[in-house]
């Protein structure tokens, strides 16, 4: 009984081993052809996605390409086979392609697939065609066969045969009997590993030679069981804190591999698919951004800048790439890069917005400069003597200063509503109806100029509010209804409560607005008609004081108008 064991022992060892080692080299060896496939057909289909592919350099594309995908060689020719460029050879000297037979399948088929001995390099090679269009490109990459694969495991093979040689006979005679039963217990409890419950306890066998194998075990499973919760728990504070934040992180090794993304960046390059494992090209086809990328992995450089992100339409992204060094990667050197991506869309158009107005406030301020200066140089000049007319530059001179002034006024209101938007400011009770009619009189002689009738109908309301703020409001939306107002008309002023806020409408029987130009009535420096604006002194920013006023307090703005009939403006401020 004991020497059949042995014998079947003996060879259960070594079938195991010749087995196990075929099965391997074949494993290996197929897992191998189809990784380097799949990584193959992401390059061609990232090389198929160029835009206009009809006036492209075949042939440079082909060595481009062929430095992001590990020095495969890449072959572009059209449908009958002929080679119009290549990553490795002169491609004017290279024959016709179309007898090779994964091309014959990338015409047919769209794809094609051959594993064959390369006349050109001398060794087996992987070749994977693809036909987009007119065009068919072909990669190609050696790999090793089972038979060399195998060689490989030899060493290992005889190592393992001549191990069980040696260790099945003794084992077999010497623990068959004495062993089996208690190891058969130790096994019945290790199950529970199975469903990954490394919290077990097992119990101690009757044999003391194995009762320290039962006492590690316990340990062991026990050290295991508090790493994995950490190890656990820490990932999800990681993928946490990597998915809640706003920017996009993305990491990336020496060839271009994505290793770690969170949402926001798969978000802002619109993949929705997970991405970790594939090459960069696959993420995205921005090629400012896979430059960058290549020239932090190559050279260790970082560079910043804008790109235009996938979703929504016209958001503006600020892309910083840094190389980075890690051990973890590779052996210390420039192996691998972290890209960092912001939304700066808001940032860029408050630049955008800072520099029209400061185009616009140095234009507006030119024209009175401009007059000034000239009527200056004609009464200094001697040019003008006639007292009547001296006296008329002296009145424009004196003028162009007034609307100067209130231009410059104007802008700094702007300026300091802005700034208070963003500090603390002391609050105190205002009393609007008070403010109105402190107003009304101080702009009776516009009033009364121009024959315009004022009917206020104020309730006594008080804000929490900063008092020149209050009075810059109902002093625009008053100067606006009187100066854009016919002769004879009338101008209504409303203040009420409602739903807890103050209400203040302010009517008038004037000119009206254009329903194409209502929109834009709040915007900076914005006119329906520049002519009769500054004809009557308007600088184009009083209503959009209005609106900075209203926001700061939280409060809400509304227009109604209807041309050549008048103009209702009303503002709600929370009490």
């Amino acid at each position: 009984m004991k020497k059949h064991i042995i014998i079947r022992c003996i060879f259960l060892c070594v079938a195991v081993v010749l087995l196990s080692g075929l099965a391997s080299a074949a494993i290996l060896q197929y897992n191998k052809e189809q990784s380097i496939v799949r990584n193959m057909k992401d390059i061609l289909t990232a090389i198929s996605l160029q835009e206009e592919t009809s006036t492209l350099d075949y042939d440079k594309l082909a060595k481009v390409y062929t430095k992001l995908s590990f020095d495969y060689r890449i072959t572009v020719m059209n449908k009958v086979g002929e080679v119009l460029g290549d990553s490795h050879f002169d491609f004017a000297t290279m024959p016709n392609h179309a007898d090779r037979p994964e091309i014959k399948q990338a015409i047919a088929a769209g794809t094609g697939y051959e594993k064959r001995s390369s006349e050109t390099f001398g060794r087996p090679m992987l070749y994977v065609a693809m036909r987009d269009g007119d065009i068919i490109y072909r990669i190609a990459a050696p790999v090793d066969t089972i038979n060399a694969t195998f060689l490989d495991l030899l060493p290992a093979l005889l190592a393992g045969l001549l191990l069980a040689l040696i260790i099945s006979p003794v084992l077999a005679s010497s623990t068959a009997k004495s062993i089996t039963k208690p190891l058969s217990s130790v096994a019945d409890s290790l199950k529970t590993l199975d469903s990954d419950d490394y919290a077990i306890k097992l119990v101690l066998p009757e044999f003391d030679e194995l009762q320290p194998i039962a006492s590690t075990i316990n340990s062991l499973t026990q050290h295991i069981s508090e790493n994995m919760r950490e190890l656990s728990h820490q990932k999800e504070k990681t993928d946490y804190l990597l998915n809640n934040m706003e920017d996009g992180l993305i990491l990336v090794d020496h060839n271009m591999r994505v290793l770690q993304i969170n949402e926001a960046a798969q978000k802002f390059l619109g993949e929705s698919k997970s991405v970790e494992g594939k090459n960069l090209l696959v993420l995205t086809h921005q090629l400012k951004l896979i430059d960058a990328v290549q020239n932090a992995v190559e050279g260790g450089t970082s560079s910043l800048f804008d790109l235009s992100g996938n979703q929504p339409v016209g958001m503006i992204l600020s892309v910083h790439v840094t190389a980075i060094q890690s051990g973890w990667m590779a052996q210390g050197k420039a192996n691998g890069a972290v890209i960092l991506i912001t939304d700066v869309t808001q940032e860029r158009k408050a630049e955008k917005m800072r520099s029209e107005f400061v185009a616009n406030a140095s234009h507006e301020l030119k024209t009175p400069i401009t007059s000034i200066g000239g009527f200056a140089e004609l009464l200094a000049a001697g040019v003008v003597k006639e007292p009547d007319k001296v006296q008329d530059y002296l009145v424009r001179i004196k003028n162009e200063t007034q609307r100067m002034a209130m231009l410059i006024e104007d802008i700094l209101k702007l300026s300091c509503l802005e700034n208070s938007e963003e500090s603390e400011q002391n609050l105190e009770p205002v009393n609007l109806k008070e403010v109105i009619e402190e107003v009304v009189e101080n702009i009776q002689p516009q009033i009364t100029a121009r024959g315009v009738q004022v009917m206020v109908d104020a309730q006594d309301i008080t804000v929490q509010a900063v008092p020149d703020e209050m009075e810059a409001l109902v002093q625009n939306l008053l100067d606006n209804a009187v100066k854009y107002n016919r002769d004879g008309g009338s101008v209504t002023v409303t203040l009420e409560t409602h739903g807890g806020a103050a209400y203040l409408s302010v009517t008038d029987t004037g000119i009206g607005i254009p329903y194409e130009d209502q929109p834009r009535i709040f915007e900076r420096f914005y006119r329906v008609d520049k002519g009769r604006s500054r004809k009557v002194g308007g600088t184009g920013l009083g209503l959009s004081i209005v609106k900075h006023v209203a926001g700061k307090y939280g409060g809400e703005i509304s227009l109604k108008s209807v041309e050549g009939k008048g103009t209702t403006v009303a503002v709600s401020i929370p009490q």
